[in-house]
């Protein structure tokens, strides 16, 4: 919250109205996210993106290496996991369009 003079001023997760203002502007910002998601995933360069991102995580290699790599590889592959979960919610056929696009490209690769 802001009072008169632009300062923020304590946020009281007591005050009813504040909560709902809150979870109000989270809201907004979760929708902004989703439409702008559905906006890179309509363009054929921004699967590509995505697919590449999708592809460093490892969602599907195994993450333990019996040392702290382990922890970097679980890390990677969570945001992985989010980032489908986001992908599905704004697209739910875009996923499945990204694979078949990124098994084309490699079989072009491979000749």
């Amino acid at each position: 919250m802001e009072d008169n003079q632009g300062l923020s001023s304590p946020y009281d997760a007591g005050d009813e109205w504040a909560v709902k203002k809150k979870k109000t502007k989270a809201q907004i910002h979760k929708e902004q996210d989703k439409e702008d998601l559905k906006e890179i995933l309509l363009s054929p360069g921004g699967r590509r993106f995505l697919w590449n991102l999708l592809q460093e995580c490892r969602l599907y290699k195994i993450s333990f290496t019996g040392d702290n790599m382990t922890i970097f590889n679980e890390g990677k592959r969570q945001i992985g996991l989010r980032l489908i979960e986001d992908i599905f919610d704004a697209s739910p056929n875009a996923y499945l369009e990204m694979h078949l696009e990124g098994k084309d490209r490699k079989e072009a690769r491979n000749g």
